[in-house]
């Protein structure tokens, strides 16, 4: 093998170790990453006015839970508001986010 050849498979595998390190640094959850579907830890609880927890079907407004790559507020609460009858707010937690409650309209 060429010497030219060795160098380009040494950074062929150093590339190969690299990437996955790097991206097992970085914060769950990273698009593409190892551990991209292993963050899911959150919660959507639907609120109505009276403050009490609505019950909804979140298999039948989505078709898998909510991604933990998405930013729920900005996405899911509006199908909530949209799709749950009676809802007024969103109690969203995202990760490690804290719990903060996501008015509807």
């Amino acid at each position: 093998m060429s010497r030219w050849g060795q160098r380009a498979l040494a950074g062929v595998i150093a590339l190969q170790i690299a990437v996955p390190a790097v991206a097992l640094t970085l914060e769950p959850p990273t698009r593409f990453g190892w551990q991209m579907y292993s963050g899911y830890d959150g919660e959507l609880v639907v609120l109505g006015a009276d403050g009490e927890a609505l019950e909804y079907d979140v298999s039948a407004l989505f078709a898998k839970h909510p991604r933990p790559e998405l930013d729920w507020e900005s996405r899911v609460v509006e199908e909530l508001c949209r799709h749950v009858e009676g809802a007024s707010s969103v109690a969203v937690t995202q990760g490690r986010q804290d719990r903060k409650v996501v008015p509807c309209g």
